[in-house]
């Protein structure tokens, strides 16, 4: 089976193998929280249409581009591998030798003494030196670069070449656009819970050599969008799937590669400045193998999308994916066989904070129009007590999906609802509620579990958390 999370890290994407057998011999399905598509990916592997649908536009946008039928023009990949190799000579070449990543150090200092602190993810810190406590956002941080990896395999931690290297950056004069905007709530002043430590603009979270390299990549890719609007969507959808590689957001670890580790905009104090444009060209690579082998297999679909909230069906198998709050929705499906929901996973993701990078990088210089609507967090289902969402607003507004698109099944048709926690005692009190709003026309099944699904059922670094699958038939 492909590996649809190998194209782009979306956070707690469940895996196809998790439903698909709950998918066997239906022919229409509805998932309201599709994220990155996942249940459409099933859906084709088992002959039935779908309709899929996503609050946040990033998620429409990625769904879309991963199961349609487009595939990478071999002109267009050539043009922009061009540009890749032209920006890696400008910024990633040393003496004729191309770089992997640098690696940086940061040390942070208390604002009052200057002594060395370490630092916690948390508001207040004391420094151990002066006895002072402040806010973490007034540490003062020192960045040094410490060593630098050759794409040959050669690691060096030259004075010369690190003082060459870090000439070389102070010559770049970025000109391209990137968007602006720090790292909190539009319309407030409310910062991420899953923001960075302190407050920051998004060209901070970039270094100057990376954000050169990601801009000038960027205008080529929004100069072939102008011309070509599927081909430039493929390059945007491996852009952002490669941005985070070029954020100061890569640990250097001995023990793991470099990747976004923790569902959060952070810094580590030990970090690579990757090449972007290998990162990039990698997952070019990737994509363009996909869609190769899955476009043939989606041939006999038809696959639309619409960003307003309008639903499309089709005489044949189809998936349409639409942008639309699941509450409004509802009442324009057909009676469907499989209702999936897999809303988010409580306090644990908040797609608006996490995709929100991606967002304005999407909305991109010419302000396109599927990606101007940043207020569609007041609607996102998740625990956020930073925005006012508690347990009982979550449990609430869930509840009321539910009972909305109970009136949609066919006699017989099946809800699957995932949901995932590490306190069991959380998830009863879900399940509970779910009970009392379908217990007279259902027969329910509810599983928990602890299954092997990377990124979707593990928690972080590995703790475990509960998976709970709650079974719903219809039988009158």
């Amino acid at each position: 089976m492909f590996n649809l999370h190998a194209l782009i890290k979306f956070w707690a994407r469940k895996e196809p193998r998790l439903i698909i057998h709950e998918m066997e011999g239906c022919k229409l399905i509805a998932d309201p929280f599709c994220g990155s598509g996942s249940s459409g990916f099933g859906a084709v592997l088992v002959n039935a249409s779908a309709f899929l649908s996503d609050v946040n536009p990033v998620s429409v946008f990625i769904a879309y581009n991963v199961l349609n039928d487009e595939t990478l023009d071999t002109e267009v990949i050539e043009t922009i591998k061009q540009v890749c190799y032209d920006i890696e000579n400008e910024v990633y070449t040393l003496n004729g030798s191309k770089v992997s990543f640098a690696v940086w150090k940061s040390v942070y200092r208390c604002p009052f003494c200057s002594r060395a602190i370490s630092l916690v993810p948390r508001r207040k810190t004391s420094c151990k030196n002066c006895g002072k406590t402040f806010l973490t956002k007034d540490v003062c941080v020192d960045e040094k670069l410490i060593s630098l990896k050759f794409l040959a395999g050669r690691t060096s931690q030259s004075k010369k070449l690190i003082n060459d290297y870090l000439s070389t950056e102070e010559t770049l004069k970025i000109k391209f656009w990137y968007p602006q905007g720090k790292f909190v709530y539009p319309g407030t002043e409310i910062e991420f819970r899953n923001g960075p430590h302190k407050p920051i603009e998004i060209k901070d979270l970039f270094t100057k050599r990376n954000l050169y390299a990601v801009s000038k990549l960027y205008s080529h890719i929004e100069k072939i969008w102008k011309k070509n609007k599927s081909q430039g969507d493929l390059l945007k959808l491996v852009f952002i799937a490669s941005l985070a590689n070029a954020t100061k957001m890569m640990p250097h670890s001995k023990t793991s590669g470099p990747s976004w580790k923790i569902p959060r905009y952070w810094i580590p104090s030990l970090r690579e400045e990757r090449n972007f444009c290998r990162s990039f060209l990698r997952r070019l690579s990737l994509l363009a193998s996909f869609k190769e082998k899955w476009s043939p297999i989606i041939s006999n679909y038809q696959i639309t999308v619409s960003f307003n909230g309008k639903i499309e069906s089709s005489e044949k198998n189809f998936i349409h994916l639409c942008r639309a709050n699941a509450l409004d929705i509802h009442s324009d499906l057909p009676k469907l066989d499989l209702i999936v929901f897999d809303p988010p996973h409580y306090d644990e993701i908040n797609y608006f904070e996490l995709t929100y990078l991606w967002q304005k990088w999407l909305e991109g210089r010419y302000r396109d129009d599927r990606f101007r609507d940043y207020d569609y967090w007041k609607n996102e289902i998740c625990v956020n007590r930073t925005v006012g969402k508690d347990l009982q607003w979550y449990n609430a507004q869930l509840y009321e999906i539910v009972s909305r698109y109970i009136s949609r099944l066919r006699k017989n048709g099946k809800i699957i609802l995932i949901l995932h926690n590490k306190d069991r005692d959380v998830l009863r009190r879900t399940v509970r509620g779910v009970k009392e709003v379908a217990a007279i026309n259902f027969a329910i099944k509810t599983e928990y579990k602890f299954p092997k699904i990377p990124s979707s059922t593990q928690g972080l670094h590995g703790h475990k958390k509960y998976l709970c699958i709650v079974k719903m038939k219809r039988v009158n």
